[in-house]
């Protein structure tokens, strides 16, 4: 898969009678869009407390839908990264890579790694 490969002529949509074509309707004007071309848009936004998740066949539906519903939970709600914010609450956990990038920074915590019980006190009086 060359994802620089040189495009002849961009079609709307994808063939109908094309099995391998996933289409998913588009959120905005109801044309099948699908994943694989490049007017394609995932879009995870939260316009109240729940995060919601929008499929755009073009970046014309995309962008008009921006225009038109800004998230008022959260200014830069567009912008974010969902990985990275907790502004809401998570429906999809993943965003295009997946629960990968949640994963927490550094080593589990060990519970019972002290050695030699407790520390030793000494007691000493100086006159």
């Amino acid at each position: 898969m060359n994802p620089f490969r040189k495009k002849r002529k961009k079609s709307a949509s994808p063939a109908p009678d094309d099995p391998a074509a996933p289409t998913i309707p588009c959120d905005w004007c109801g044309n099948p869009a699908n994943p694989l071309t490049d007017g394609f848009h995932l879009l995870q936004i939260a316009f109240g407390r729940k995060q919601e998740r929008y499929h755009f066949c073009a970046d014309a539906c995309y962008e008009t839908f921006r225009a038109l519903y800004p998230s008022r939970i959260h200014r830069n709600c567009y912008e974010q990264s969902c990985a990275s914010c907790d502004a809401c609450e998570k429906v999809f956990p993943d965003e295009h890579d997946g629960i990968r990038s949640l994963a927490p920074e550094g080593a589990p915590i060990k519970h019972g790694g002290q050695r030699g019980g407790k520390p030793h006190h000494h007691h000493h009086h100086h006159h």
